[in-house]
């Protein structure tokens, strides 16, 4: 409503001055001045403040998780984006998050939109995937993939309406308010080593030659780990 009415007012002013820009009285330029046809008075309910983000391109203000704490090797990792206005659907392709885990970047694909402010995506741990504390790339590293992400601002506060806007994709510093600073989640899909540091035992087999009979030694092993192992009898 503010913008209407100062668009309508300066419409007015330049209406004027185009109508007597070549004014001269005796020959002499003429002090211009323009009388407003009405006063000009701004109902309170009209004056809105100017949000702290901005409504046009407003980009995602934190990244979390709903997976909790802990170290993983296998399984899922939930992963929620956060904006400071409300998300439509994406819609026409699939978003991605690229993820650093050691040597190697992994997609964390998008899901849902789980809130109005919300959207949901999830990384399905890989053999050989490391992370002391799950992390994102940078600050771009979400892809739209050619899907198109508005935001739905018939749920912004007022003074933030315009159904074409497009929301910002640029991710929080990785010192701000990321995934990593947010929890703490790490990541070891390298799989788990034996090593046989005892052996004892005469020898593995024995031949009575009094009776022909073959019969073998105990042998003990006294195998070592180098991650979290359950062992099958």
């Amino acid at each position: 409503m503010v913008a209407n009415l100062r668009n309508a007012l300066a419409l007015f002013i330049h209406n004027k001055i185009e109508s007597v820009k070549n004014f001269k009285f005796n020959g002499k330029k003429t002090l211009l001045r323009i009388a407003l046809p009405v006063a000009l008075v701004l109902p309170t309910s009209a004056i809105v403040a100017v949000p702290a983000w901005a409504c046009n391109g407003a980009s995602p203000v934190s990244v979390t998780s709903t997976t909790p704490n802990g170290n993983y090797s296998t399984g899922n990792i939930n992963i929620q984006l956060v904006w400071g206005t409300s998300i439509g659907v994406p819609t026409g392709g699939v978003p991605y998050v690229n993820l650093n885990l050691g040597a190697v970047t992994r997609r964390a694909t998008y899901e849902s939109r789980i809130a109005s402010k919300t959207l949901n995506f999830t990384y399905a741990i890989q053999a050989g995937d490391t992370s002391a504390d799950l992390q994102y790339v940078a600050t771009n590293s979400l892809v739209l993939n050619g899907a198109t992400l508005l935001q739905n601002v018939s749920g912004d506060p007022a003074g933030c309406y315009n159904p074409g806007w497009t929301a910002g994709i640029t991710l929080p510093a990785l010192n701000g308010s990321s995934l990593a600073t947010n929890k703490n989640i790490s990541i070891n899909g390298v799989a788990g080593k034996a090593t046989v540091s005892t052996l004892t035992g005469l020898t593995a087999f024995e031949h009575n030659e009094a009776s022909n009979i073959i019969s073998a030694n105990a042998v003990t092993l006294s195998p070592s780990f180098s991650s979290s192992t359950t062992l099958y009898t």
